[in-house]
């Protein structure tokens, strides 16, 4: 078969939810703390275009398969009176951001706010987050919103109501699977009654339907895949984010099925999967708009992955507000303090970065490569950067080309459909040994990531 004719051993691991590897040796002193502060009281001569992260981390249950950093609030801890104080910090950081030069010469163009549980919230705190942050920042216009939210807390007219009003595009909430087995196994609470309750309340305030789901899970079978596929299309879902399940060492779904479920450890079969869930949804009208984005033709679309990923013209800025978020500003990477000491950085040291590392020019064209070409498919060749792109990785692309893994047209370089079945692969060849030894690093993991340093170089 064509599909296996590729210069790779088999398929690996997920690259970019690594990239930029910024570790703990990027830690903040006092020394990179001012050129970040002199880097953001300078005013650029252009605009560039930006995205407003914020990161809401608490959580009422922690789902065994989520990475993403939470906080677990017991049923007897006053959520209301907790995110009403973390909310006041965010102020407080946007406030500071609001004062910068660089800043206030931005043109953001979305605001993401992702978590944890966003949908915790009450809609008089949603309302006053979303209000009060544009004024810190100057944001006198409307702009696209994308709310991200749990199918219970998110099932509320009024937050429907308050974040239509606000001018959210976007709201989406994490279903996995509705296979009983493998929710119970990632500890999902909601039932599938819920979610058909959440989807008729969405609908009846004409709002997209835009779901989450996962494969790799424990005792997910391609049978229950096939299954979970169909359920989605007959609910004619509006935009589905297919997310591969990535292996930490310190997740709940690791630690507790590695041994039990080794399915959830076999890259081959969640390239299978991949494989079926591509054929599945666009033999059945849905367009692949990214590696994981895939959207009902016809049906309303949020380009913000686009910009998040830099497939486009430029690369946008991301502003991150909250604890642990990660952001980039002018080219430097920063990473947010997490709950415990993101409070007592933002009213020390200013700014609550714990992490901050300066993008070389290197750096911007493998952020090209990992968060444009290998996930948005494709990049187009009036970013400001593609000449330089083209230089630096003029041998990969032409053994890319090579294998048919992409192709060339007068606007773009794009993954064909070979391509994206081997896009993890593909984000390798872009990286060097240290990058790749970084990666490792970070994972902490012998037994997943020791190939990785085998997988080529350049």
């Amino acid at each position: 078969m064509d599909e296996l004719n590729v210069p790779y051993d088999g398929p690996v691991t997920n690259v970019s939810h690594y990239y930029p590897f910024v570790t703990r040796e990027h830690a903040v002193d006092d020394n990179k703390l001012s050129i970040y502060k002199k880097i953001l009281s300078t005013k650029e001569q252009v605009h560039r275009n930006a995205i407003i992260y914020i990161h809401i981390p608490y959580c009422r249950s922690i789902c065994t398969y989520c990475h993403c950093y939470k906080i677990f609030l017991p049923q007897n801890k006053d959520v209301k009176g907790i995110l009403d104080s973390y909310i006041a910090n965010i102020f407080k950081e946007a406030d500071l951001y609001g004062q910068m030069e660089y800043i206030g010469n931005l043109d953001f163009k979305y605001i993401h706010i992702g978590g944890g549980t966003p949908s915790l919230m009450t809609s008089e705190q949603i309302e006053r987050l979303i209000t009060k942050v544009k004024k810190k920042l100057n944001i006198n216009y409307t702009i696209p919103i994308n709310f991200e939210g749990e199918v219970r807390t998110l099932n509320d007219k009024n937050k429907i109501n308050v974040l239509k009003e606000l001018g959210t595009s976007r709201i989406s909430f994490g279903v996995q699977s509705f296979n009983e087995c493998v929710r119970k196994l990632c500890n999902l609470q909601p039932t599938y009654e819920d979610i058909l309750n959440l989807i008729e309340t969405l609908r009846a305030r004409h709002c997209s339907v835009n779901i989450d789901l996962l494969y790799g899970l424990p005792h997910q079978t391609m049978e229950v895949l096939e299954s979970d596929l169909y359920k989605a299309i007959e609910l004619k879902i509006d935009s589905i984010d297919y997310y591969r399940v990535n292996i930490y060492p310190h997740i709940r779904l690791f630690l507790k099925y590695r041994h039990t479920h080794p399915e959830i450890l076999d890259e081959r079969h969640k390239y299978l999967m991949y494989k079926k869930i591509i054929n599945t949804l666009t033999n059945n009208g849905y367009i692949q708009k990214s590696d994981e984005l895939f959207n009902l033709k016809d049906a309303p679309y949020s380009a913000i992955k686009e910009a998040i990923n830099h497939s486009g013209n430029e690369m946008f800025d991301v502003l991150p507000l909250g604890a642990s978020s990660n952001g980039l500003i002018n080219n430097v990477s920063i990473k947010n303090a997490p709950v415990s000491s993101y409070v007592d950085k933002l009213h020390g040291q200013g700014f609550p970065i714990i992490r901050l590392y300066k993008f070389s020019d290197d750096d911007i064209y493998t952020h090209m490569a990992l968060r444009g070409l290998t996930r948005s498919l494709r990049l187009s060749k009036k970013n400001v950067y593609y000449n330089d792109f083209l230089k630096k990785y003029r041998n990969v692309l032409a053994t890319l080309k090579e294998y048919k893994l992409i192709q060339e047209t007068k606007d773009e370089i794009k993954l064909t459909k070979k391509g994206i079945l081997w896009h993890q692969n593909i984000q390798l060849d872009f990286l060097t040994t240290e990058q790749k030894r970084a990666m490792k690093k970070m994972s902490n993991d012998k037994q997943l990531y020791d190939k990785i340093l085998t997988n080529g170089e350049n």
